[in-house]
């Protein structure tokens, strides 16, 4: 048994390692997203008549609460729209062997697919500034949600959404792509229809899916910048902000250009470190 543990602590301990220290990281990044102070309150701010570098400087802090709130938005996302993806999958994909004997589940499914195609269609076509105001308003002035529901919470549903759309057609269209005789082995074998979903069908789609992934996430670093529309304190918020402050409209929209390069260039990194 002992010997059973270790063996399985040298081949796996260092992904456990990586995936508890990015657990941590996650909880911390929540905590502080959360707990920041409301930026328009901050006095962090450079005086118009600053030193380039002084003033470059100075207004780092003022972008701290966009830059975490960015990286929770793209992650969180990606994570909730790939769990959402996985289902519509898994759904779309059985819905397919239903008979037409089956009269209200045949029936059903077909209403199913014309909502999912429709929706497939509005994500894929409607700018997401328009989903974000569309799903702001929306939500905001129903009673159930009023009050509880801040410009972060939708740009978190609008960015899920699209990511499991997104992600669920690409899915999709792996799957037409498989080898049918790897599926017709496993039933040959007395694997149940689950059972090849999961262990051929499911594992295959998903590790052809893993740089459409990555894209998914570098798109999601990009699109919450759209969302300071409906208040998020986003990367451009801040850049905004900074401009009305000093009058400097190069600077700060310079700063903010380089971090989405360097939060764009560690996706790659680690996606290139992950394929090896």
């Amino acid at each position: 048994m002992d010997l059973n543990i270790k063996t399985y602590w040298k081949k796996n301990g260092k992904k456990i390692f990586l995936g508890t220290i990015f657990l941590l990281f996650l909880l911390w990044l929540h905590y502080s997203v959360l707990s920041f102070s409301d930026v328009k309150n901050s006095s962090e701010s450079p005086t118009k008549d600053s030193f380039f570098w002084s003033n470059l400087y100075q207004s780092l802090p003022a972008y701290k609460q966009g830059f975490w709130t960015t990286l929770l938005l793209a992650i969180d996302g990606l994570f909730l729209g790939f769990l959402l993806a996985i289902l519509l999958t898994m759904w779309k994909h059985s819905s397919e062997g239903i008979k037409k004997q089956n009269t209200c589940l045949f029936y059903l499914q077909k209403i199913l697919t014309v909502i999912f195609n429709f929706l497939m269609n509005f994500f894929k076509a409607i700018p997401i500034v328009i989903q974000a105001l569309l799903f702001y308003s929306l939500l905001v002035n129903i009673p159930s949600f009023k009050g509880s529901l801040g410009p972060v919470i939708v740009g978190l549903i609008v960015i899920m959404l699209n990511t499991a759309f997104n992600l669920t057609e690409i899915m999709l269209n792996h799957i037409k792509f498989l080898d049918p005789g790897q599926i017709e082995a496993a039933h040959s074998l007395g694997m149940k229809q689950k059972q090849v979903f999961r262990y051929i069908t499911l594992e295959q789609t998903f590790k052809r899916t893993i740089p459409s992934i990555w894209n998914q996430l570098i798109i999601n670093l990009k699109e919450t910048a759209l969302f300071q529309i409906i208040g998020v304190v986003s990367l451009i918020y801040a850049a905004q902000r900074q401009v009305s402050i000093t009058f400097d409209t190069i600077t700060p929209y310079l700063l903010i250009s380089l971090f989405y390069l360097m939060l764009v260039g560690m996706t790659d990194l680690i996606n290139h470190k992950t394929k090896h």
